[in-house]
């Protein structure tokens, strides 16, 4: 897959951050002028002091309220271009942290089953929320931070140069020895601040994995245990952000320490200039204005370098995700996908309901190198009930996966209504199944919506036939809100088997050719799987049954029974 870059996903704001550096060099063009002002003003107050000591003139109240009010007048405006341009980095923030969350997400849905097997959930969950928030939110304010800065610098600069080109001079020295320093100090912090994030999303990945099974934790007694490891892995992470901070906090007093002795320079250099009258005392004071502010941009800077570093240490993880192998070729996919759906779209207008016939022949497969299947053939007939049996390990649900192409076989073919499965685009492969799983997923939201989410545009009363055919509408019914009770995987309140009985509930819906039930009862009491079971046998009527299950009462019935050893 080629290379994802930064660049590509920052062109289309362009527009936006054109608008945000406009503002800065507004904002930061007419405060450089302001002082300028004031020592105009200072200048003018002097001269009219010196003229009233030596009887020869007065001052000249007019000039310096002119002078007083136009410096205000650019300062309020200058204010304003700043509140805008801040106004507009928030909007880059939220916008930029969504582009990656989305692009994130669509790549989620396209990689293929391995990824998952092999990356914690949390690790993935701190790419969308932690990296992403990050990358957003530290480009946007590096770049005004940044932009605000250097313009500000090279303002100031201009300034200094138009009052006096000698004491300019100290400045041209100070700028590029901070600089240097400042790039010296970003190569050291760089390290440290990927080190410290990889550590920070290893730590956000064990607290998911303890919060999820903290029933296991508990039932084990293994609480100090996980106390341990986890302080461990603090330990860590306080280090590499002892280090990270350490370096980062480091630049803006480096800077400081530059600005402070370009301050005292400047003082010595000024008042020799102004005994010599090479410089107006509203210059002096001027320039040591300048000298005094030129130490917060350069600041900045260095904190602007910080966040851009912290931006491109948490883009390279988001980068990582976004260049993950596809199941396939992107474009081969959506346009199979399309494909699909329109030749599904036929087949349903024309009332014409595929057979729902399955064949292996000689498919073989393996995880590494190491084969789980091996030349495994069988066919069922369109409406047999097929059961899987087999000690754990030996590859049943392997064959689940294969058959919906979350994995294809390395050597054999696999065969769906006569046509080879992988000359089906997946979603039209996967559309013409149903699966109930052993252990079922529910997402954040009614009932009504989790029975409907095969077919989303199910009406209501379609979904309360779905349910009552399942034997689930009356535990339903007995919810605080019904149907439209809001539930979750974690805190639906729901037993185990009441999630199956949704879960069916949400297949007979979808309304599948073929039926894969993969120990949809193996994890229930006696009496929950009679209830499960009636459910199942109007489930699978007049459908094509792939069933994998270990107890002998899952599988009475079935019409062909395979034992994969």
């Amino acid at each position: 897959m080629n290379e994802i870059r930064l660049w590509t996903c920052l062109k289309k704001y362009a527009p936006l951050f054109l608008l945000i550096l406009v503002c800065a060099a507004a904002s930061a063009s007419l405060a450089a002028v302001g002082p300028l002002l004031l020592g105009n003003a200072t200048t003018v107050i002097f001269d009219g002091i010196m003229s009233k000591l030596n009887g020869t003139g007065r001052m000249d109240f007019d000039v310096i309220a002119r002078i007083l009010g136009t410096a205000l007048v650019l300062y309020l405006t200058s204010g304003l271009f700043a509140a805008a341009g801040s106004r507009l980095t928030v909007e880059a923030e939220g916008r930029l942290a969504h582009r990656f969350r989305r692009m994130m997400a669509e790549k989620l849905h396209v990689l293929p089953a391995q990824y998952y097997e092999a990356h914690a959930a949390g690790e993935t969950m701190a790419r969308m929320t932690q990296d992403a928030e990050t990358v957003g939110q530290n480009i946007a304010q590096g770049f005004w931070q940044l932009s605000t800065a250097v313009l500000t610098i090279l303002g100031i600069v201009a300034m200094m140069i138009f009052i006096s080109p000698v004491l300019a001079a100290c400045a041209a020295l100070i700028v590029p020895l901070s600089w240097a320093a400042l790039w010296l100090m970003a190569r050291k912090s760089k390290k440290h601040v990927r080190k410290y994030q990889l550590l920070q999303t290893q730590a956000d990945a064990r607290i998911e994995e303890y919060y999820t099974g903290r029933e296991v934790i508990r039932a084990f007694g293994q609480e100090k245990e996980a106390a341990e490891a986890f302080r461990q892995s603090g330990t860590q992470l306080v280090g590499a952000a002892w280090k990270a901070d350490f370096y980062s906090n480091t630049m803006p007093l480096v800077m400081q320490l530059f600005g402070n002795a370009g301050y005292v320079l400047t003082a010595l250099l000024g008042g020799v200039l102004a005994f010599s009258g090479g410089i107006q005392v509203g210059g002096i004071q001027a320039y040591i204005h300048y000298i005094r502010i030129l130490v917060d941009p350069i600041r900045q800077t260095a904190q602007s370098v910080a966040l851009l570093q912290s931006a491109s240490a948490a883009w390279e993880r988001i980068q990582t995700l976004l260049e993950e192998s596809e199941e396939q070729d992107r474009e081969a996919c959506d346009a199979e996908d399309r494909a699909g759906t329109e030749a599904e779209t036929g087949r349903k207008a024309s009332g014409d309901r595929a057979s729902g016939e399955i064949r292996f022949e000689h498919v073989s497969f393996g995880y590494g190198e190491e084969f789980v299947l091996r030349d495994f053939s069988a066919v069922i007939a369109p409406g047999q009930k097929a059961a899987l049996t087999g000690v754990s390990g030996v590859g049943k649900t392997t064959l689940v996966k294969l058959l919906l192409r979350f994995y294809d076989c390395q050597e054999g073919e696999i065969y769906v209504n006569g046509r080879e499965i992988r000359t089906y685009g997946r979603a039209e492969l996967r559309s013409r199944f149903g699966v109930v799983m052993q252990d079922v997923w529910l997402f954040r939201g009614t009932v009504l919506d989790n029975i409907r989410y095969g077919r989303p545009e199910a009406s209501e009363e379609e979904a309360r036939r779905a349910a009552a055919a399942a034997s689930a509408d009356a535990f339903i019914e007995r919810l605080p809100e019904g149907y439209h009770t809001v539930i979750d995987e974690e805190q639906g309140g729901l037993s185990r088997g009441q999630k199956q009985l949704l879960a069916i509930a949400r297949a007979l819906l979808a309304d599948p050719e073929i039926l894969i039930l993969d120990e949809a009862t193996s994890s229930v009491d006696t009496k929950t799987e009679r209830q499960i079971q009636t459910a199942l046998q109007t489930l699978m009527k007049g459908r094509t049954c792939l069933i994998i299950a270990h107890r002998a009462t899952t599988i009475l019935g079935a019409d062909l029974v395979f034992r994969v050893e």
